[in-house]
């Protein structure tokens, strides 16, 4: 797995962009509990511009002495023109204990040109030590691209990503594509990936019906799909946030 810096590069506007003013609560037009995806337009998409916050529940690890959550700016920025355009800043929390919330990872819009993101939180692994989290880029206004799956360590306190696009084509080989979407932890410790049909102009879809697969590291390569033997069986855990956390 390729480790991920705490932060991702931070995409500099040109133009004399500022930040559009918002002085709403916590100085947002909108803030939106219990999601992690947001845009200036708000949950509604079609509100007024201007700059928002969602925050997620917080997903507590098996035994609840871990928790983490997610918090996502949508920065609606003008330039000298009056024209709008929106950057998303995505980041995780992490709450170990009674210790003070931490910021385990960021995403800063300008990744590979992309400036709108997002971060869903998919599951903790059975012995809580890792976090299984989805992340998605775009260009506004278009559609996220396939996903980016993530796993955050609670022993490094290290977010890696995980190299599945590698595996998929060593399963499937190069000349199809497919749906990847994180499904969990399996009771034995696997990630659980839903592979799904997908087809474009370019290539045809690797399979013809949806099936959730296991993935597995591997030393000497970057790791293998595997038949899903022992799927998740207990429930997942939610509470709010604490407050008072930017």
């Amino acid at each position: 797995m390729s480790r991920i810096q705490g932060s991702l590069l931070l995409f500099a506007f040109l133009g004399g962009c500022a930040t559009l003013p918002a002085p709403e609560r916590d100085g947002y037009l909108e803030v939106v509990e219990g999601v992690s995806r947001i845009t200036c337009h708000g949950s509604s998409l079609d509100g007024p511009f201007g700059s928002r916050l969602a925050r997620s529940m917080m997903l507590m690890a098996p035994g609840g002495e871990r928790g983490a959550w997610v918090e996502t700016e949508a920065r609606a920025l003008i330039d000298a023109g009056r024209e709008g355009t929106c950057q998303n800043v995505s980041t995780l929390w992490v709450r170990e204990g009674a210790s003070a919330p931490f910021v385990a990872f960021t995403q800063q819009p300008g990744w590979e040109g992309t400036n709108g993101n997002s971060l869903r939180l998919i599951d903790w692994s059975e012995d809580g030590k890792q976090l299984l989290l989805e992340l998605q880029t775009w260009t506004y206004p278009t559609d996220p691209v396939d996903p980016i799956l993530l796993i955050y360590d609670a022993s490094t306190r290290q977010v890696s990503q995980l190299p599945i696009a590698a595996s998929l084509q060593a399963k499937y080989g190069s000349d199809c594509r497919a749906r990847l979407e994180g499904t969990g932890f399996s009771d034995a410790g696997e990630v659980l990936i839903t592979v799904a049909p997908f087809a474009d102009d370019s290539k045809p879809s690797c399979l013809p019906t949806a099936q959730t697969l296991a993935w597995s590291p591997r030393e000497e390569s970057d790791g293998e799909f595997l038949p899903a033997q022992r799927p998740r069986t207990r429930s997942q855990v939610v509470a709010a946030p604490p407050r008072g956390e930017p």
